[in-house]
């Protein structure tokens, strides 16, 4: 919670600069800005927000970001987005970026204020998928390991039973389907809230 008051204080002191019609876009372009990303770790690297949502290109579109704001859940790939864009409002200032950076804030002091008292959801963006599946005990290729990235590459690699390469094969997987499916199932398990943890030892 410590945290997430931090990224409350950060976004409604910049938003008040950024908010202010008298205000030079230049305001943002300080040192303090820089520093209070660094002490958030915005400026560590994360799963970036293009590649997050490659069909939209949210990080060089304000349409873009428009589209699939709601659907970004993630603070500290927002709060590393927020970190670039100002970078490059710093090399070339603009007013989309100025608005860019206003709605991006906006949503993160939102993800800062949900409700954190669930914390057995999936939070975040879905960056790949792995599925494991285990074939026939007679079958040479016993275990078959299959990588999709939300880039659309995949792998497939098919493996003995003490887990011994036997062969590897690639695909580019295209399409918005892809990318759908990824939200789609981060969507279904942010919802899940019936976990319940056991205490073994009273078993």
């Amino acid at each position: 919670m410590k945290k997430d008051q931090a990224i409350l204080n950060f976004v409604d002191q910049w938003l008040s600069v950024l908010l202010k019609q008298d205000q030079p876009t230049e305001a943002l372009l300080d040192s303090e800005f820089v520093w209070q990303c660094q002490k958030l770790h915005f400026d560590q690297p994360t799963l970036d927000l293009d590649a997050a949502f490659p069909i939209e290109q949210p990080m060089t579109s304000l349409t873009g970001l428009k589209k699939i704001i709601s659907k970004i859940n993630d603070k500290m790939m927002l709060g590393h987005a927020i970190y670039r864009q100002w970078q490059n409002w710093q090399a070339k200032p603009a007013d989309s970026q100025k608005a860019w950076l206003i709605a991006a804030l906006r949503q993160l002091k939102k993800l800062a204020l949900a409700n954190e008292s669930l914390p057995f959801v999936f939070h975040g963006v879905i960056a790949h998928l792995e599925l494991i599946s285990q074939a026939a005990a007679n079958s040479p290729a016993s275990v078959q390991w299959l990588r999709i990235g939300r880039n659309g590459k995949a792998e497939l690699r098919i493996m003995n039973d003490q887990y011994k390469l036997l062969t590897t094969q690639t695909e580019n997987l295209k399409g918005p389907q892809l990318n759908v499916f990824f939200e789609k199932l981060a969507l279904y398990f942010a919802k899940r809230h019936d976990f319940k943890p056991t205490n073994i030892e009273n078993e």
